[in-house]
Formats: structure tokens, sequence, C-alpha cells
């Protein structure tokens, strides 16, 4: 929803302004996540942490022309994932508080000239201009506006090889894996399979099947069958809580697609589909996308 130039993207930006408090958009932090053999990890890195470590990149941001050239002061991606601790070899997929997506390579990465700013000659980013945080590139990388990323929010390394979904109901707490939920699956649809807005014109591969659960199955397959409120928690955009009986429509909890599991460039590692085309009782309780991406959490009470 953040992509676009000079009078659309800035009316774009206004929208969405207005839409989400100052304090949704206000983080000086990003998480980094990193995979782990059996889950993941993941590392809150704030500006004290990343303003020792600041370059200045003078460039244009085609989104916005008629500024001219800017400097912009920010930490390179690169820089910012050693101090994460998280590897680099297989890409960053970086993801705004709008559930915006981008696939950043990682030869793209390594080169430097890829930066997460916070400052504009001398000034903090506005929400407007798509601040606190947001993805900048020096001109010779000659990236399309559609990858200049607003909002950021979490940065994934790579692809999570074995992601982990956390359940809660009832005071308890339990994680299931990709691997296990594999035996539970079975094939989609992929036509009918959202993904989210995004810029991946380099991401190495494409896919052709999905695999996914409707969710009532897979709560009850962990004795949760009762519930008034659930509430769904992403690594990245705003937690949704919704009622329980919306589970009675076949929603689908994505797991995987292709023989691996769900990248985030895709919405990853988990995603909630919601048939609005079919169901349209659901329009207006759920995300008008028809879908929920970078699902970490469901909580049920």
């Amino acid at each position: 929803m953040n992509k676009g130039f000079n009078k659309k993207i800035v009316g774009m930006a206004v929208v969405l302004a207005v839409l989400l408090p100052f304090g949704a958009l206000a983080a000086t932090s990003v998480t980094i996540i990193r995979p782990e053999s059996r889950g993941e990890s993941s590392v809150v890195v704030g500006m004290e942490a990343m303003k020792p470590f600041a370059t200045v990149i003078e460039t244009v941001d085609p989104n916005f022309r008629d500024n001219g050239r800017v400097k912009f002061a920010g930490i390179s991606v690169k820089q910012l994932f050693e101090l994460a601790g998280a590897p680099v070899d297989k890409g960053v997929t970086v993801v705004g508080r709008d559930q915006y997506a981008e696939y950043i390579p990682p030869e793209r990465v390594l080169r430097e000239r890829v930066v997460l700013s916070w400052a504009m000659d001398g000034h903090g980013i506005s929400r407007l201009g798509g601040g606190p945080l947001k993805i900048i590139y020096d001109a010779s990388e000659k990236v399309h506006g559609s990858g200049y990323t607003w909002y950021v929010e979490s940065m994934f390394s790579g692809t999570l090889e074995n992601p982990g979904l956390i359940i809660e109901a009832d005071n308890t707490s339990q994680t299931l894996f990709q691997d296990s939920l594999a035996s539970q699956a079975w094939e989609l649809d992929v036509t009918r399979v959202s993904i989210p807005s995004g810029f991946r014109h380099d991401f190495p591969g494409r896919f052709t099947t999905a695999s996914g659960i409707p969710l009532k199955d897979l709560l009850g397959s962990c004795g949760i069958t009762k519930g008034n409120r659930i509430t769904l928690t992403p690594f990245a955009g705003p937690v949704i809580t919704m009622d329980m009986a919306l589970l009675d429509y076949p929603v689908v909890l994505v797991t995987a697609m292709g023989n691996a599991p769900l990248h985030p460039v895709f919405g990853g590692p988990f995603s909630i589909q919601f048939p609005l085309e079919a169901h349209p009782g659901l329009q207006g309780s759920v995300p008008e996308s028809g879908a929920f991406f970078f699902l970490k959490k469901i909580s049920i009470n």
C-alpha cells in the first residue's frame, strides 16, 4: 500500500497517516528475525545501537523527486545484520508496519549501498515521508521506487527453515513447528492464496503449489474447541482480534508454498487466508485484503 510516485504516493501516505495512530508508526527500532534449526530468534536493534555506525547517502528518492538530492542518514543493512548476528547470504526481507514486503538479494546487501534510514538533511523522516525508518538506496543501485520500503518494522534473515507457530489458550502456550504441521496440511488452490504487496523482482524462484490447514481443525488438534475471541499477532504489522465464531467459515492457515516453508517475502512464516469472495459475511470483520501475513502467534480467550 505504500508504493507509487508523486501525487499518488503522497495521497496514499496521507490516508495511512490518518488510519494509523502516530504511536503505531513511531518505532525507532527494528526487529531482526534470525533462522534457527528449530523455530527462530529475534533481536531488537534500537537507535542508540545503530547511530555509531551511521552512514550518509546523498540521492534522489524516486518517490519524492521534487525534493531533489537529499542526504539520508542511516545504517547499511549489512552492518545492521552484523550487529544482530544474522546472516545475509540468503537475502533479506524487509517488512513495513503496513505489511508491505521487500526482498533484497544478498549481493545487493553486501555492496552496502542499501541503508535503513532515520534522517533526511539532518531531520527525522516524517510519517508522510515514509518514516521514521525507511529503506533508501544509493542511486547506483538503480532500484525502482517500489523498493524503498516505508515504516520499516521487521527484517528477516533469509527464510525460516522450520518455523514455529505459538498457540496460547487457557493460560498455556505451545509451539507448533512447520515440519509437524506438514502431516496435517493438504494442497490448496494456489490461485486463491494471497501474498502481501511488495517488491520481489530479484527473488530467486516462484511457487506453483501451496498447502495449508483449516484453522478450526488445527486448533481442534491442539485441544482448543471453545473460546470467545481469537487474536492474531504478526512479526510486523498491527495485531488483530476477532470473534472465534468466524472460524466456522473455511479460514485456512497457509503453511508452505512449493515444498518449502512459506517464505517471508510471500507473507511467511505463516499466513491466514479468509475466503472473502465466497463468504462475503466475513467482510468488515477481517482484513480487506482477505489475508493476514507474517503470523507469529495465535491467542484464544
